[in-house]
């Protein structure tokens, strides 16, 4: 991976982890995570961890993630992204972020 993409993907975790900091897990958070998913898809500069970001939503912010389901159509792009599921602790090694406190908050390490 070029330093550009390196740069880039750490971006996007950040974002990843100021949403998961920032949007209630209720209907208000829709909007804006729907729009962070979409950008994601967009990302050509390296191969976005998709599986796991969902997988992490899923179980960080189960009531958002509900919802969003229900928001999105069947034709939607972001249908299929939602569909997506990985071992929630094997998500977390893999974004490099570690619980906090025994609880399934997030923060990243390094």
């Amino acid at each position: 991976m070029s330093t550009s993409s390196f740069q880039d993907k750490r971006m996007l975790l950040r974002e990843f982890e100021r949403l998961l900091q920032q949007v209630p897990d209720d209907r208000e958070g829709i909007q804006e995570t729907m729009e962070f998913f979409s950008y994601m898809m967009r990302i050509r500069s390296f191969i976005p961890p998709a599986a796991e970001l969902v997988t992490v939503l899923k179980h960080q912010k189960p009531i958002l993630f509900q919802l969003l389901k229900r928001a999105i159509s069947t034709t939607s792009h972001l249908h299929l992204l939602l569909q997506m599921d990985v071992d929630y602790r094997l998500a977390m090694e893999r974004l490099g972020f570690a619980p906090v406190g025994g609880q399934d908050e997030a923060r990243e390490i390094g």
